[in-house]
């Protein structure tokens, strides 16, 4: 319908997902259902562009929104504000989510160390890094499946 288009154009420009429409929950959990969400979200972006998901105790997405923003080839990312994200919205779980404008979909050595240090900060908190997904173009590389996450 063309209030769910102009909601779906909103939340593109916004890099945010309205919260009022995923009550019934947007459900994630594997790697498909990741990318295909995750996907459309990083359409046209030039720069590097960092998203933070939240998901609640079932796997519902609470929060998704862009936490930074970059240049051509990298992209600050801050545990900080991805904690008090995750503690703001009361995630269990997350994915995090970043593209490679200029190239292909392979995790940088920086991409890795940062995961681990979020996992480190989010364990404690008991709440779970579902995956880390990096995208370019159409290709999308899951740090879950590429085994980045249990290294």
């Amino acid at each position: 319908s063309g209030i769910s288009h102009a909601i779906n154009s909103l939340e593109s420009e916004l890099g945010v997902t309205l919260l009022s429409r995923n009550r019934g929950g947007v459900v994630l959990q594997s790697t498909d259902e990741i990318c295909r969400y995750l996907l459309p979200k990083f359409a046209g972006r030039t720069v590097e562009t960092f998203y933070l998901v939240c998901l609640d105790g079932r796997r519902r997405v609470n929060y998704c929104g862009i936490l930074s923003e970059g240049t051509l080839d990298s992209v600050p990312v801050f545990v900080r504000q991805i904690v008090e994200k995750v503690l703001a919205v009361h995630a269990s779980f997350v994915i995090m989510a970043h593209n490679h404008p200029s190239g292909f979909a392979l995790p940088s050595r920086a991409d890795i160390d940062t995961t681990r240090e979020v996992i480190r900060a989010l364990g404690p908190l008991s709440v779970s890094v579902v995956d880390h997904i990096v995208v370019s173009g159409e290709d999308c590389v899951s740090f879950r499946d590429s085994g980045f996450l249990n290294r």
